[in-house]
């Protein structure tokens, strides 16, 4: 007899303090005390529906975007053992399957390591039966939130401060990844009494500095930390760097826009694979398959800056993943894996000819065809 296990985390709301709640479909031994995993874990039979959620590697072929889909738990809870948890928040809920005979936690395939969908309700069936519900996610529903969500608060007076001026209040910071040694990336000017611009809340190196998208001349002259930053004047052809906290001063005066070309967070790295797995870091993943250190899944340098929008983790991993056909999910351990669309290899398992097709047609496609050729022209009025 096939037995499913739920293994669930919950938080209360109100302290913090964590719960796990064990169920299965059947009846099971406790786990012996030398499990390594699971020491005399005890499962309630009390697992009354499978869950209902499906993991997609896409959502959209066309688009390239992640899929998310939404299920639940479902437990008996006759006696009200479980209504003390109501208004708990689900944190995750691990299944796996197994037969019967199986002691230990081990010996049940891992299913998923799905994220919790929202919090506990108790309540009573149409049955007249009284049952418990824990919320169900794709774990990649964590990606939702935004990436950057520190803002200036227009507290910089004079020459003190790099907070912005008073109508800069609640302009998100920006975040500068990859190569954009031709990104031509807008700054913020953070302190105007000093010249001082954040392109990223931190950078590797500034290559050049444009002047309404021009290249100056200014050279180089050093990244100064702390005080030695802040007393830092350079002359008109030179600029210093805080590369720790993204901020850049040169010298001289400008005609226009001044814009940049960098280097972003040296940790981040240059790639699609090094920068989604710098993402999920921030976002607090920590496991991650051999597909993000595989040199030759996606070689070629990328570069992003997020600007002053709002933009979330899902929206950047999904604009990664789209440059080179990736799809990017945590498996049944959790572990994040990294790969990407390509031609099958090995043996044929089936092949469709034209007589076996009525119908093909792509009714995803949300991009026009690109242009082949473009021409502008430009003048003065």
């Amino acid at each position: 007899m096939t037995i499913l296990l739920a293994e669930i985390l919950l938080r209360s709301p109100v302290t913090g303090a964590t719960a796990t709640v064990r169920l299965a479909d059947a009846i099971l031994a406790p786990f012996p005390p030398d499990d390594p995993d699971r020491p005399n874990a005890c499962w309630d039979p009390s697992l009354t529906e499978p869950p209902n959620l499906a993991l997609e590697l896409y959502g959209d072929v066309a688009g390239g975007s992640m899929g998310s889909s939404y299920g639940e738990v479902t437990a008996e809870n006759t006696d009200g053992r479980y209504t003390p948890w109501r208004g708990w928040s689900v944190v995750t809920i691990t299944l796996r399957v197994g037969d019967a005979t199986g002691r230990v936690w081990a010996d049940f395939l891992p299913l998923i390591q799905g994220g919790g969908g929202g919090k506990v309700t108790a309540a009573v069936s149409p049955m007249g039966v009284r049952v418990v519900t824990f919320p169900l996610s794709d774990p990649r529903d964590r990606l939702s939130d935004a990436v950057v969500e520190d803002s200036y608060g227009g507290t910089t007076v004079g020459e003190a401060g790099y907070d912005g001026t008073e109508d800069q209040e609640g302009t998100l910071k920006s975040l500068a990844l990859g190569d954009l040694r031709s990104g031509n990336v807008p700054a913020t000017n953070v302190n105007a009494a000093l010249q001082t611009f954040q392109p990223g809340l931190t950078l590797g190196s500034i290559t050049a500095i444009r002047d309404r998208g021009a290249v100056t001349n200014h050279v180089f002259a050093g990244d100064l930390t702390g005080a030695a930053f802040d007393a830092a004047r350079p002359v008109a052809t030179e600029f210093v760097t805080d590369a720790a906290r993204g901020l850049v001063r040169p010298g001289g005066s400008f005609g226009g826009t001044v814009s940049f070309d960098l280097i972003g967070d040296p940790a981040a790295g240059t790639t699609a694979p090094t920068l989604i797995k710098w993402l999920l870091e921030r976002r607090g993943f920590t496991s991650f398959g051999p597909g993000f250190t595989d040199v030759a899944l996606a070689p070629a340098v990328v570069g992003l800056w997020t600007g002053t929008a709002t933009t979330s983790y899902r929206d950047l991993v999904d604009l990664l993943c789209r440059g080179f056909a990736g799809w990017c999910l945590p498996d049944a351990l959790g572990v994040w894996q990294l790969a990407r669309l390509a031609a099958p290899v090995g043996d044929v398992a089936a092949a469709f000819y034209e007589s076996d097709i009525n119908d093909l047609h792509d009714g995803q496609r949300r991009y026009d065809v690109p242009p082949w050729k473009l021409g502008l022209k430009w003048g003065r009025q």
